[in-house]
């Protein structure tokens, strides 16, 4: 993200470069997949359907009448994003218009995507030329300006949950640099005309808070957050302004998409929206590998019209708290030196397997006596296999009497060969996994489910011959909060989501040690 100022981004060196509303099709390729989120088309859909799936069920006030999401990657606010997304599922739309600030460029006025399609890994979404043009049409200050677009992560992110959510739509794609008052104005005003007796929803998206601390983030976005649901454009402005003025060591902005948030609230009012309603918050320092000296906020909200009766699931009845995540546990007591060589024993296994050879014994190591004792223990491991950031097998015994000496080897075997998710690891791939291991206790039936560490504990949730696993780092890597994490263990049983409140069903919890080859940083970059 750039820094900002108390009125908008400070832009970058580069100037966009405008161009004719009736330039060619451009079919925007995506910018982002495999960073932001995965480029994998079937590990994508199955991310985010997860998310929706368990995002918090938020009645709303009123009727739907637009959006507000968080636009960073998905292990850091896709849970949030999902939040206020999900209340999507059920419904039909000809047109959303996406509108973001720019992180890229400076431009005056309002740069339109205006002709083509946006492609993500799950396909490609169609603009809406027909609306594009009429608020081109508007004002010489609207344009289209693909160029500022090809970079942009803002609304790209947005979409593969609006695939997984709608059919037959279309985008309006929209970002601006320009936060000044008139600039907002123009483009809530030209909106308001362009969707007149169109079915067609806003999407406004936003970060809060960038770079402070996480106590300070934390007041900042919750003042933020609060001058949102005063639906009062200007108090949101003066808010951002009071918090820049403080001096909070390292805030650059108290809210990315100030402009883009101004111009939503200004055109919810203009359609008849009545207040706005927040649903879910975080930020990135409740993420495992997030700083908590620095970080970014997120909110997810709707916009909402109290005079028209809202359809709602009749189970989204708990209002949320904010996502907390706690930082991976490191609850154990073996010693980095016996870590290292549990590691170097797991690859070793791995390459024997490929080779044809059996696993080595312990004692051929020459590990010094401490560290060979260390072996001896008896205790569930998993050994998880990951290529290029992404889970490649996983496999592993919860309870088990054989020595680790053994268990270690046998299980980096079997996540390279037995995992079912996954075609066996060939030699080739071997050299380009990262290895890890996570040396477990022995599980604990709880009834109290507030006892649950959310980055501390792993669960394993029972119901008759169904089971399902997670290893406490599941949650800090997908910014789960306890809810959340309980729902998809329950999934990864073949369960309902919400099994683990039905009496009948079992939950344990267990703790961990993880440690993995990128710890030690022993395999280098490939950069």
């Amino acid at each position: 993200m750039p820094a900002t100022t108390r009125t908008g981004t400070i832009p970058r060196a580069r100037k966009a470069m405008r161009s004719s509303g009736t330039s060619a099709p451009y079919d925007r390729p995506w910018a982002v997949a495999g960073k932001f989120y995965p480029a994998s088309a079937s590990q994508l859909q199955t991310q985010v359907d997860r998310m929706l799936d368990v995002a918090p069920d938020v009645p709303l006030t009123g009727a739907l009448a637009g959006i507000v999401t968080p636009h960073a990657g998905y292990v850091y606010s896709g849970g949030v994003a999902a939040a206020a997304l999900k209340h999507l599922r059920g419904r039909s739309y000809d047109t959303v218009v996406l509108v973001g600030p720019s992180h890229y460029f400076s431009f005056d006025g309002v740069a339109v995507h205006a002709r083509g399609s946006f492609r993500t890994p799950l396909g490609s979404v169609p603009v809406d030329e027909e609306m594009c043009a009429a608020l081109i049409e508007a004002s010489p200050h609207i344009d289209s300006m693909p160029d500022v677009h090809a970079p942009e992560h803002g609304l790209e992110v947005q979409l593969p949950f609006l695939q997984r959510l709608l059919t037959d739509f279309r985008i309006v794609p929209i970002v601006i640099s320009d936060f000044s008052d008139a600039n907002c104005s123009l483009l809530a005003d030209a909106l308001t005309r362009a969707v007149e007796g169109r079915n067609a929803l806003a999407l406004t998206t936003t970060d809060l808070a960038h770079y402070p601390g996480y106590e300070d983030a934390t007041a900042s976005d919750t003042a933020m957050v609060e001058a949102m649901e005063s639906f009062d454009s200007e108090e949101v402005r003066a808010r951002s302004d009071a918090y820049l003025s403080r001096s909070i060591r390292n805030l650059r902005t108290a809210m990315c998409g100030l402009g883009p948030v101004v111009s939503g609230i200004r055109h919810a009012q203009q359609t008849g929206a009545t207040g706005l309603q927040s649903l879910m918050y975080a930020n990135s320092g409740d993420v495992e590998g997030g700083q908590r000296d620095q970080v970014v906020g997120y909110v997810a909200a709707a916009f909402v019209d109290a005079d028209r009766e809202e359809t709602v699931d009749a189970g989204a009845s708990e209002r949320p708290r904010p996502a907390t995540v706690t930082p991976r546990a490191q609850d154990g007591d073996v010693p980095e030196d016996a870590q290292r060589a549990m590691l170097h024993v797991a690859r070793d296994a791995m390459v024997r397997h490929v080779e044809g050879r059996e696993p080595a014994p312990i004692d051929a190591y020459g590990f010094p006596e401490d560290v060979t004792a260390r072996f001896a223990d008896r205790r569930g491991v998993f050994v998880t296999l990951k290529g290029g950031g992404s889970l490649r097998g996983c496999i592993g015994v919860i309870v088990t009497g054989d020595r680790l000496a053994d268990t270690i080897p046998r299980m980096a075997i079997a996540a390279a060969t037995e995992d079912p998710r996954f075609p066996t690891v060939t030699a080739e791939e071997v050299p380009l996994l990262e290895v890890e291991i996570s040396v477990l206790t022995r599980p604990r039936r709880i009834t109290d489910l507030a006892t649950i560490e959310v980055g501390r504990h792993g669960l394993i949730v029972q119901q008759g011959q169904k089971q399902g696993l997670l290893l406490p780092q599941v949650a800090t890597e997908q910014a789960w909060n306890r809810r959340q994490f309980l729902a998809y263990t329950c999934l990864k049983a073949g369960l309902d989501p919400r099994a683990f409140e039905d009496p009948a069903t079992t939950v344990e919890t267990f703790t961990a040690q993880a440690f993995s080859e990128a710890d030690f940083d022993e395999r280098g970059s490939e950069e």
